[in-house]
């Protein structure tokens, strides 16, 4: 089943505890779109293919065309019934080529809208894990700060605290009985 842009606006992903959204829905949400997005880059490719074979075939009719007028043109007395066929042979000549090429360009039109949309649908996925990324930088950033800041707290409180020998206690030998 293919994503529209819908869809993937509309996408709840749970959220994570640190804020920001879990990476397992998030990764399958990236994954949908990106195979969304090869469908289209492949029907892309075979519309260009159909297109290309499209071209030859009219090309072939031009020249089975070209090929009628000149044998039209060798005879010296041509009649009627010939004239109306060559006639019929350019006419349909040309409504293929003009269904072909109307039926490419439509085809590449909608494919284009739709890479674009998906294009769109990514950028801005991307543009929400990044900021989601810099908020969690930012974040990380400030605990480290803290964690810093208490670790300097904690080891001036250390070296500020007094020694027995500070307290008026008298510093002595360790004798065994001390001990």
């Amino acid at each position: 089943m293919s994503l529209s842009p819908d869809d993937i606006e509309a996408a709840y992903l749970p959220r994570a505890r640190l804020g920001g959204y879990k990476a397992g829905p998030t990764a399958a949400l990236l994954h949908r779109v990106s195979w969304d997005y090869r469908q289209v880059v492949h029907q892309h490719r075979a519309v260009a293919e159909e297109v290309r074979q499209l071209r030859v075939r009219v090309a072939e009719l031009e020249q089975e065309l070209q090929e009628a007028q000149q044998a039209v043109s060798k005879r010296r007395h041509p009649d009627e019934l010939t004239r109306v066929v060559l006639a019929a042979a350019q006419r349909t000549a040309r409504e293929v080529r003009e269904a072909a090429k109307q039926e490419a360009e439509t085809t590449l039109r909608k494919a284009r809208k739709r890479a674009a949309d998906e294009g769109r649908q990514l950028a801005k996925s991307r543009e929400r894990a990044l900021k989601e990324l810099a908020a969690l930088e930012a974040t990380r950033s400030c605990l480290h700060e803290q964690m810093r800041s208490g670790l300097e707290s904690l080891k001036s409180a250390l070296v500020e605290e007094p020694r027995p020998a500070d307290r008026g206690e008298a510093s002595r030998p360790l004798s065994p009985s001390n001990r």
